[in-house]
């Protein structure tokens, strides 16, 4: 993702805590993270930053996906992760709906959770917590 977040100027941090592992899909989860990424690129602004962190918090790992964007008005936030669902502010960009509901459906068969926290102006914040499989 980092040539897309290059052509806005949006900076991209990654941290991960070493060892850490989850269990599941490769595939599907890279879907649902890089569905959850795209959404930062796209709604972010231009200069603006994302940041990906990824630690244990004993049994679960904690995946973190913040971004300095437009935000998420509190209507919006209880129903981005409805399927075709899209806020206002999502109808002037390219996209069906469905990346953030594909999302949550990948990480909930995971046994895993996603939550999001959203400031107008400032910005979003994804959680998602998996169980964690032991160290690498």
């Amino acid at each position: 993702m980092k040539p897309v977040g290059d052509q806005r100027g949006i900076k991209i941090t990654a941290t991960v805590e070493p060892g850490l592992k989850v269990s599941g899909n490769r595939d599907s989860l890279t879907e649902a993270f890089l569905n959850i990424i795209e959404n930062g690129l796209k709604y972010n602004r231009e200069h603006g930053l994302l940041e990906v962190s990824a630690v244990s918090n004993g049994r679960n790992a904690v995946v973190t996906i913040r971004d300095t964007g437009v935000g998420i008005k509190n209507e919006d936030r209880e129903r981005i992760f409805d399927r075709f669902y899209r806020s206002d502010t999502a109808r002037n960009e390219e996209g069906t709906g469905l990346g953030l509901s594909i999302s949550r459906t990948i990480i909930e068969a995971h046994g895993g959770d996603i939550a999001v926290e959203s400031e107008l102006g400032k910005g979003s914040t994804f959680t998602v917590v998996l169980p964690a499989s032991g160290k690498a």
